[in-house]
């Protein structure tokens, strides 16, 4: 941190588609001769059978088709009175044969995930012609096979299961580089179900606002957590955490800190995948020798992210985090001309109060923030 310069810091959180043959009863009328020897028999008519009807496929069966009824023909009346001659009457029709019923209908076709096919209704039976027998019912078509259950579309849906820590990024801009934006490298970050904090320092802690910190997955606004910590030595710069939780992610994420012209930035990330609520969060600054953070505490599985912010005049030369806590990120602006920062982090697999202590080379005054997401 440049001594003669204004620094101030952000941070956010990153946080499924009968032929009725007419019995043509073409009955032949019995013809008797009057007087006659002879006699003729009545026509001999067979009543035509109609089959029933086949059932209609996928699911529902046709009715049996009406069946001609076979005509009992009665043969000619006699008007003779020769004794030799009988008159008789004309033999009935063959019974007309009862249609067939309609086969059932074919089982339905099973859709892709859909319900059972609906079987297909039994054929009615045809009427029977006089003497003729009763056709059969169709039988009712099989109802078909359920579908099986689609499958759910891929990626679409966010794991469950404990927070734990993501992708993680730093990036800075010396007092003595150009430009008024410091945005960090790309990193690959969950399309959805992750936060992202976000914390930053800059010489000129007055303009380091909520509305300076971005990124270019959308995510808008981040909102500040905590307090705004100014450093003990350098009084004019700052340091801060964000957060946006439940964030839309993907490749090449980056974020950014603004309106950083003619000033010192440092940006610091981390993802914080399936932590969705901020558990608790704490702030700090710090005098060297003595950097344990506050506590915080967990009812559950959480990540802990952590950031130190170092106020010594020419950075740092080591850094390392006690308590199981893993160093993603550091820059120690040995310059003297930038913000230097070092973020971690830890899974914890139960409900917990925990902190964090810190050690710098040199030893240094530092301001401190921790957050557990659950």
């Amino acid at each position: 941190m440049h001594r003669n310069l204004l620094f101030s810091f952000g941070g956010a959180l990153l946080l499924g588609l009968g032929c009725q043959s007419s019995a043509a009863l073409d009955a032949s009328v019995d013809t008797m001769n009057v007087g006659g020897a002879d006699h003729q028999d009545g026509g001999d008519v067979s009543g035509n059978s109609a089959s029933g009807g086949t059932g209609a496929s996928n699911g529902t069966g046709d009715d049996g088709s009406a069946n001609a009824s076979g005509s009992d023909e009665s043969g000619g009346a006699s008007t003779e009175s020769a004794s030799r001659v009988r008159p008789r009457g004309g033999r009935g029709g063959s019974a007309a044969r009862g249609g067939t019923g309609g086969s059932g209908g074919s089982a339905g076709k099973a859709g892709s995930g859909g319900s059972a096919g609906k079987a297909g209704s039994g054929g009615s039976a045809g009427t029977g012609g006089s003497g003729g027998s009763t056709g059969t019912g169709g039988t009712g078509g099989t109802g078909g096979t359920g579908g099986t259950t689609g499958q759910a579309g891929t990626g679409g849906s966010v794991s469950t299961g404990a927070p734990s820590t993501g992708a993680h990024v730093i990036a800075k801009k010396s007092i003595s580089a150009g430009g008024s934006v410091v945005t960090t490298a790309g990193i690959t970050t969950q399309s959805s179900g992750s936060s992202l904090i976000v914390s930053a320092g800059r010489g000129s802690g007055s303009l380091l606002l909520a509305s300076t910190i971005s990124d270019n997955k959308g995510n808008s606004p981040y909102v500040q957590q905590a307090s705004k910590l100014n450093y003990t030595d350098y009084p004019d710069s700052s340091a801060a955490l964000y957060a946006f939780l439940n964030a839309k992610g993907g490749s090449g994420h980056t974020f950014s800190l603004s309106d950083v012209a003619s000033d010192e930035g440092t940006i610091v990330a981390v993802e914080v995948k399936r932590g969705l609520t901020i558990k608790d969060v704490k702030a700090s600054k710090l005098s060297a020798g003595n950097l344990t953070s506050p506590s915080v505490t967990t009812t559950g599985p959480a990540t802990l992210v952590a950031f130190c912010w170092p106020g010594g005049a020419y950075g740092f030369s080591s850094v390392s985090a006690n308590n199981s806590f893993t160093v993603l990120d550091s820059y120690n602006a040995q310059d003297g001309l930038s913000v230097q920062a070092a973020s971690a982090s830890r899974d914890v697999a139960a409900a917990g109060t925990y902190n964090v202590t810190w050690t710098l080379s040199p030893a240094q005054e530092a301001i401190l923030f921790i957050v557990a997401l659950q």
